[in-house]
């Protein structure tokens, strides 16, 4: 575990969120994942100074959000405000090139910058509502393109779906939706388009039993992963099962069950947790933050979605 941050850029994927769920979900007495917590977190911040000048896939605003509420940390606080406020992709209302980002090719920016958005306003900062709303729509966009095929582009090397790009922009909706139910105006736009994508990565990029080598014969009978990319794309990827990243994916469909009841999310979704937790290679710092980030949330939303749907 040492390892994970002594790399360079052990944080991608915010290890400090992993770090301090799993310190909160394992009642972390002794304060082991909350040193690790620590590390990760002076080790992004290093990084995001100065300037905030980051990539927009390199926003992680989860674990800092946690590190205030936890720890009291106002200096996290400070640098969430700054993570969204600050750099590229942060100026959505100013930006004469922001119309571009409809386009699916920013679907993991702009999935980032709702999240940082709500996770400030979780933290009590500021709610900055036309911005995040135009975040919104054009992560709406995304989906659209991805179910439909109608991408705002010709070029064939930016249209196709990668299903964990999608899981990242279905994860960033949800936060959102959340937000807007616990505000008492829930956006009813969201579960439609999250189910929408979810039948469409089932339909078109859900493969079954898809492994023959000796790690799965540990694995029960039905298990499956999702295709890295459809169609292939020459420089980005072929459409072989990508169970790596499956726990970027599976969340949707068990906030879905709870939202729907429907067990056929249920079902698919263990499938594929059971693949990303079996078949991950989770000795690599990125790999272990991607299938650990919002496995936790997996985990609620499913026991959740028992209770309420139970007979």
């Amino acid at each position: 575990m040492a390892k994970l941050n002594a790399e360079p850029r052990a944080w991608y994927y915010d290890s400090e969120r992993v770090f301090l769920q799993a310190a909160n979900h394992f009642a972390d007495s002794a304060g082991t994942w909350n040193t690790y917590a620590q590390a990760a977190e002076a080790a992004y911040k290093a990084y995001l100074r100065p300037g905030f000048t980051v990539p927009g896939y390199e926003r992680f605003p989860h674990g800092l959000a946690l590190d205030y509420r936890r720890n009291g940390d106002e200096d996290s606080l400070a640098t969430l405000r700054a993570l969204r406020d600050r750099g590229p992709f942060a100026d959505v209302l100013t930006n004469s090139n922001a119309r571009h980002w409809y386009r699916q090719a920013y679907s993991r920016e702009i999935a980032y910058m709702i999240e940082t958005h709500v996770m400030a306003e979780r933290s009590g900062l500021d709610r900055r509502p036309a911005a995040l709303e135009r975040y919104v729509d054009m992560a709406l966009q995304h989906i659209r393109a991805w179910t439909t095929g109608q991408y705002r582009t010709e070029d064939p090397q930016w249209r196709f779906c990668q299903a964990f790009m999608a899981g990242l922009t279905a994860s960033a909706l949800i936060d959102y939706h959340e937000l807007t139910v616990d505000n008492k105006d829930a956006d009813k736009r969201i579960p439609r388009a999250v189910r929408a994508l979810a039948d469409r990565l089932i339909d078109h990029m859900w493969v079954v039993n898809h492994a023959t080598d000796t790690v799965t014969t540990r694995l029960p009978r039905l298990y499956g992963s999702f295709r890295y990319a459809v169609p292939a794309v020459p420089d980005v990827g072929g459409d072989s099962p990508a169970p790596d990243l499956n726990l970027l994916i599976a969340p949707m469909y068990a906030w879905l069950y709870l939202e729907t009841g429907k067990q056929h999310y249920r079902t698919v979704g263990d499938m594929a947790f059971v693949a990303g937790v079996a078949l991950a290679s989770i000795d690599r710092p990125k790999v272990f933050n991607q299938n650990y980030r919002n496995s936790f949330s997996y985990l609620s939303w499913r026991a959740s979605g028992n209770e309420r749907w139970s007979e």
